[in-house]
């Protein structure tokens, strides 16, 4: 059977992103100065033995965020949804034109609306699927954040406008 990797898993979120940093394993392990069969202990999800420590972690999103590594934070995001927590990340907003909340306006609503989909398509034959769960936790939590975005360019014009 093989293993099925889910980012919605703190330590497949983190496998995946190690194994996504240019170079792999091997280039992540140098760049944090320890041997690349301890990194692998440490992150593959199957091994109990080793373990990522706080500042590890923080090293392997810090670095994956300078080489530009898609998504990051998602371990992080990953962790606290585990302790029922929602985190993600905050947009640096630099634009306020009325098109640019207008946008953001219509990018939170086309996000519920993808929530909505895949919802109705995951509860049409009564049952949700592992598959499915992950599909809408993930439409879920680009929802949130599209409305977190528009709520800070709200805020910023508020405060543009004092």
């Amino acid at each position: 059977m093989t293993y099925r990797y889910s980012d919605i898993n703190q330590h497949d979120a983190r496998y995946n992103l190690a194994r996504e940093y240019p170079g792999g394993i091997e280039m992540l392990a140098k760049r944090m100065g320890m041997s690349v069969a301890v990194l692998r202990n440490k992150l593959a999800p199957g091994i109990k033995t080793h373990h990522v420590n706080d500042e590890e972690d923080s090293l392997i999103i810090e670095f994956s965020q300078e080489a530009n590594v898609e998504e990051p934070c998602r371990a992080l995001i990953a962790k606290n949804y585990r302790h029922g927590l929602i985190a993600f990340p905050m947009p640096a907003v630099q634009h306020l034109s009325d098109d640019d909340l207008t946008h953001a306006l219509c990018r939170a609503m086309k996000e519920c609306s993808d929530v909505t989909a895949s919802a109705s398509s995951a509860l049409a034959d009564g049952r949700v699927t592992a598959a499915e769960l992950d599909q809408l936790e993930k439409e879920t939590q680009e929802a949130l954040a599209a409305i977190v975005e528009l709520r800070e360019r709200y805020r910023a014009r508020a405060e543009g406008s004092k």
